[in-house]
């Protein structure tokens, strides 16, 4: 390029265009100089003195690559002898000078932006695709959330409905839909037939109990009253709320459930049906003036 002097000061266009630290102006005032500034000029020739060409080896290396990493600098005749590429971007005063071994590191650059582009619409596009499976995750648990909750609410209230038909079995009779002039069990020693030892079987309102397992209850009462002669002079309320005080206590015979009757001695845990302690010989004590009915167990029988 053409040569300029000023002052004391020469130097080529093309050096003063590809300098690092140099910019042009469109001031008319820049003219006489190739639109530079003579002081930003001799600036940067005094900085160019303490770089060495890697061409040529002589200081005054001004022009360095475009690539950030890359430490070489050249004066920029040795750079265009040294097969450098050349950018001239005059719209935007750009001068690009690319040292020969970075050429693919400066192709690269130039698609950088495009590949920043991609790479943002591949991510936008990912972040999209998880933010839906997200939503669609949650509606499934949503759904299957609601299903074991209504799975959940049905075991507990077949549940409910097996606990109330076990109780209404042991309260009354251990069949259903048993009518009062059909065979029933004793709701005490399980047992339908009715003798000497037992009693009569009384049935009312689908429950049925012997005479004496009534009577030697140790909770239950007789009533005075006529209505109640029916049903052994008993509550038939009464005689429920026995049964079910009784449905966890076994016999010691015959480890049946519904042994409500015990060893009047207190610290005796045994527990017998009437028709079993009869017959296995237990002691029984009658007190006709009180009304009171007494039983002891083998073991018990001699201390009292």
């Amino acid at each position: 390029g053409k040569l300029f002097i000023k002052k004391g000061v020469a130097a080529h266009q093309n050096c003063m265009l590809f300098s690092s630290n140099l910019v042009t102006s469109d001031s008319q005032d820049f003219e006489d100089f190739a639109g530079f500034r003579l002081k930003d000029v001799e600036t940067e020739i005094r900085r160019g003195r303490r770089l060495k060409c890697s061409y040529c080896k002589k200081p005054g290396a001004s022009v360095g690559c475009e690539v950030p990493s890359c430490r070489r600098s050249y004066h920029y005749p040795c750079a265009v002898e040294n097969g450098a590429k050349i950018v001239e971007e005059e719209e935007e005063y750009k001068y690009i000078v690319n040292f020969k071994r970075h050429h693919k590191l400066y192709h690269r650059s130039e698609r950088q932006p495009e590949r920043d582009g991609e790479k943002q619409r591949r991510g936008d596009a990912r972040k999209k695709s998880e933010r839906e499976k997200g939503k669609e995750r949650g509606k499934r648990d949503r759904e299957k959330g609601k299903e074991r909750g209504k799975r959940d609410r049905e075991k507990g209230r077949k549940r409910t409905e097996r606990r109330n038909h076990r109780r209404r079995r042991m309260i009354v009779t251990h069949k259903k839909n048993i009518k009062d002039t059909e065979i029933m069990e004793c709701a005490f020693c399980h047992s339908p037939s009715q003798n000497q030892i037992t009693g009569k079987l009384f049935i009312k309102k689908g429950v049925a109990a012997h005479q004496n397992c009534m009577l030697f209850s140790p909770k239950l009462v007789t009533r005075g009253s006529e209505n109640l002669e029916d049903f052994a002079g008993f509550l038939v309320q009464d005689v429920k709320k026995e049964v079910q005080r009784s449905r966890r206590l076994k016999c010691n015979y015959c480890k049946k459930n519904n042994a409500s009757i015990g060893c009047d001695v207190k610290q005796c845990p045994r527990t017998f049906h009437y028709p079993c302690a009869a017959k296995h010989g237990l002691q029984i004590v009658e007190e006709e003036e009180y009304n009171i009915i007494r039983i002891y167990c083998k073991d018990h029988e001699a201390q009292e």
